[in-house]
């Protein structure tokens, strides 16, 4: 065999090894390019998943129950809303209107001031004890604001030795009152007598002022009920210069109204 032959040979066979070797490297590169892109599909596909359920579950609305729940702070502000409006709603029915008459009785007690002058010259001075006693009254309103009353009064007690004592009193009123709610405030003052009848002392009287508060409230279209703090103004014992000396009061009772109007009937608006 002659050398160029030999060398064509060794030629051909170089050759065709580094084909082999190169097609070998290609297989190799594009099955890891292959592995590669299958790689990141994956990769890209799961963070696809991830950031859908992530939105979804941003978007989706809250899970509740069956049951609605109650803030327990909100339930008691709602009721007691609903408890003031029943109140609000209660003392703005049954208001004082103009023409309303008024006919009660009442009982109370009286406290005589120590320095009363209820007793005759000739009959000695003595402490007459707290009395209780029954009141009967009148009274017109012929504004709804403003009226006048006529009340008398009797008692029973004992003076300081033990004796007997019946003090009394009538009175004319001028009463003013404030007729917004249901439960009504007033003030009075007036002018009338006041006395005491006893064995000891005798039965003597004087000139009497008083001034009065209280309030009254409608229960019914014809019943009410009344309290009265009273203090009464008479001459005081032993005084030649017209001092006065006091005796306080308290008095509750019931009266029957009259001139409201009728059931059905549309109150006044004032």
């Amino acid at each position: 065999m002659s050398h160029n032959t030999f060398g064509g040979m060794a030629v051909l066979a170089l050759a065709l090894t580094s084909g082999a070797a190169l097609g070998q490297e290609a297989n190799v590169g594009g099955a890891a390019s292959a592995q590669v892109s299958i790689g990141a599909s994956k990769d890209a596909a799961a963070q696809a998943s991830t950031t859908g359920s992530a939105d979804a579950t941003a978007t989706a609305p809250p899970e509740t129950s069956g049951a609605a729940v109650t803030d327990p702070a909100a339930s008691d502000q709602v009721a007691v809303e609903a408890e003031a409006t029943e109140t609000d709603r209660w003392l703005e029915q049954l208001l004082p209107v103009d023409g309303m008459g008024e006919i009660g009785i009442a009982v109370g007690l009286l406290v005589p001031s120590w320095r009363h002058n209820f007793h005759i010259e000739s009959r000695p001075h003595q402490h007459i004890h707290a009395a209780p006693e029954l009141a009967l009254r009148g009274a017109w309103f012929p504004i709804r604001f403003a009226g006048a009353e006529v009340e008398g009064a009797a008692g029973a007690t004992v003076t300081g030795d033990g004796k007997g004592s019946y003090p009394w009193s009538v009175r004319v009123s001028a009463i003013g009152q404030v007729p917004l709610w249901r439960v009504t405030p007033f003030g009075l003052f007036g002018f009338g007598r006041m006395g005491n009848v006893s064995t000891p002392m005798g039965d003597d009287g004087d000139p009497l002022f008083h001034v009065g508060v209280g309030a009254k409230a409608f229960l019914t279209e014809l019943v009410a009920v009344r309290a009265d703090l009273r203090d009464n103004l008479t001459q005081r014992n032993g005084s030649t210069e017209g001092m006065l000396t006091h005796h306080v009061e308290l008095l509750v009772g019931a009266s029957l109204t009259l001139g409201r109007p009728a059931p059905g009937e549309p109150a006044p608006a004032y």
